[in-house]
C-alpha cells in the first residue's frame, strides 16, 4: 500500500525561495531544476516507504513526531500520519535549519545526540 504525499504551504514557499535562488541570485537555471527535481523525486519515494526517513528525535534533544530526508543540500522534514506523508519544509541543510523548523530559540536546540 502506498501513501498519499502532500504539501504544506511552508513547503511549496521553500522549493520555490530554493529554485528562485538558484536561477536569480545564483543565474543557473539548470541548477535550480536539477536540484527541485532532485528533492521531488526523493520527497515522492516517501509514497512508497514513508517511514523511511531518519527521525528528528536523532539529531535534538527535542521530541517531535518529525522524520527527515537528505536531499543533495536539502533536508525535507515531514510528518507520516494515517496513510498521508505531510512535506512540512524543505530547508537547506547549511543553515539554522532547527530553529526555522521547530520556531523556539529554546538552547535545548544546541544539544545535539
Amino acid at each position: 500500500m502506498s501513501a498519499s504525499v502532500v504539501y504544506s504551504k511552508l513547503a511549496l514557499s521553500d522549493l520555490e525561495y530554493i529554485w528562485s535562488f538558484l536561477t536569480i541570485d545564483c543565474d543557473n537555471a539548470n541548477a535550480a531544476e536539477r536540484t527541485i527535481n532532485g528533492v521531488l523525486d526523493d520527497l515522492e519515494r516517501l509514497a512508497i516507504l514513508p517511514e523511511s526517513g531518519t527521525p528528528l528525535d536523532y539529531r535534538c534533544i527535542i521530541h517531535s513526531d518529525y522524520r527527515f530526508i537528505v536531499s543533495g543540500n536539502y533536508l525535507a522534514f515531514y510528518l507520516f500520519e494515517d496513510g498521508i506523508v505531510h512535506i512540512v519544509r524543505v530547508l537547506d541543510g547549511r543553515s539554522d535549519y532547527l530553529r526555522k523548523l521547530l520556531g523556539t530559540s529554546s538552547s535545548a536546540i544546541d544539544l545535539y545526540l
